[in-house]
Parts: structure tokens; C-alpha cells; sequence
């Protein structure tokens, strides 16, 4: 197996094991948690006796930037460390409340899920756009699942994920809605509101957008070869 390094200091080996990994990372956190005590400690007895009264003012305001810092480091870690020790310690989470916990989107009252691709083609034609109209219409009906601090609704109706190509990015921007299965290509970021009205909010199709509802049975009258000859398709 290859070696890894790790910020240029530490090297570890690629292990396939995620409960192994887990470890790996669980020490890791470990070494970064250290260094961050340390940085916090400036013993009066490192500085000369003369320029103490001054160097305390200095040290002062200089912690407490620290302190802010590493206040927020910390946080980011104490997440990072629920996940990562969970994971260290068991090969795989059974616990429901610690599945919900870790991932709020199970308890939430999804009804829609809403995928946009970002993929090359997709992106030429302003996918991003797309995506951020979706979640600009949904916001505004607080229908946009997603954590409060964004302004999202953590009991939003809908989800939007951005995914890779899915095999028409050639007609793209693509856009996906399930569980109806439907497909929209072609779709532009002025098209979003028609969409969000008239599928989202009424369960209607916009019929001009879209190609097909999975599943499908699909089409044999014309011979898949004949079909990607000329055309630079994605999957």
C-alpha cells in the first residue's frame, strides 16, 4: 500500500478498514488537541522581569485572540471527534439516536428530494445557477431543509443535492425529482419557478422540460450505437 502524509508531518498507511482508519484519525485529533493546549500557555516565567508589567497588557490581548481562535478550532474539533471516535470504536453505528444525531436529515419530514448535476457539460449551461434558484425558491417558502444558521429549515420538505453527471448532461442543465423519478433536461435557471410551482408545490409535470419517469422501459427503435455516434455524452 501506498503512504499518505498528512500535512507534510505525519505519515500513515492506506488502510481499507474504516473502524482502522477511524483510529488513525482518532490519534490524530489527539496530537492537534495537545498543540492547541500548549499554544494557550504563556508562563509569566518565560519573560524577563523588567518588561513584565508591560508584556502582561500584550499577552493579555494576544490570549485572548487565542482564545477566540482556538474557541472556534475546538468546536469544529469537538464535532469532528463525536464522529471520528464513534466510528474508531465501532464498525459501524447502530444506535438510532446516534445515527439521528449525526444525521439530522433522518428525522426530518422529507417529501421531496431534488438533484441538480454539476457535472462539466451541465456546468457549461450554468448548472450553479439552477441549483441556487432552487434553493432561492425554497427558501422563500421555507421549504429548503437544511441547518438553521444557513437560514435553511431543519424541517424543510425538501432537500437539493448538487451530483456528478448522470448520463444527459448533453441536453443539460439536468435536474432529477424523487421519488416521482421525474427527469428535466435542458433547464435553466429562469425555468426554476415554473418548476417549483407547478412540480414542487402541485405535483404537476412541466412537460416541456421533461424527458422520461424512471422507471422507464425504454426505446428500441433506435440501435444505442446509431444513438452515441456523434454525440459527446457523459455518465
Amino acid at each position: 500500500m501506498e503512504d499518505i502524509n498528512l500535512g507534510g508531518r505525519l505519515t500513515a498507511r492506506s488502510i481499507p478498514l474504516r473502524s482502522v482508519r477511524a483510529v488513525a484519525l482518532r490519534d490524530v485529533f489527539y496530537m492537534v488537541s495537545g498543540e492547541l493546549a500548549k499554544t494557550s500557555v504563556i508562563a509569566d516565567c518565560q519573560l524577563p522581569i523588567a518588561n513584565r508589567s508591560l508584556a502582561k497588557v500584550a499577552i493579555g490581548n494576544r490570549q485572548s485572540t487565542i482564545g477566540k481562535r482556538q474557541g472556534a478550532v475546538c468546536y469544529h474539533l469537538s464535532q469532528i471527534r463525536t464522529v471520528v471516535f464513534r466510528m474508531a470504536d465501532n464498525e459501524v453505528i447502530t444506535d438510532r439516536k446516534a445515527l439521528e444525531t449525526l444525521a439530522p436529515v433522518t428525522t426530518a419530514p422529507i417529501r421531496l428530494h431534488v438533484f441538480v448535476c454539476t457535472g462539466k457539460s451541465c456546468s457549461a449551461v450554468d448548472s450553479a445557477e439552477v441549483k441556487a434558484a432552487f434553493e432561492r425558491e425554497l427558501l422563500a417558502r421555507n421549504m429548503l431543509f437544511g441547518k438553521e444558521k444557513k437560514g435553511k429549515n431543519p424541517k424543510g420538505s425538501v432537500l437539493v443535492t448538487e451530483c456528478a453527471s448522470v448520463g444527459f448532461c448533453a441536453i443539460g442543465a439536468a435536474v432529477m425529482v424523487y421519488p416521482d423519478g421525474i427527469w428535466y433536461g435542458q433547464v435553466r435557471a429562469e425555468d426554476v419557478p415554473e418548476l417549483v410551482a407547478e412540480h414542487i408545490l402541485n405535483g404537476r409535470l412541466v412537460r416541456r422540460l421533461a424527458l422520461l419517469k424512471v422507471p422507464c422501459e425504454g426505446r428500441e427503435d433506435l440501435p444505442a450505437s446509431a444513438a452515441t455516434e456523434s454525440v459527446n455524452w457523459e455518465a
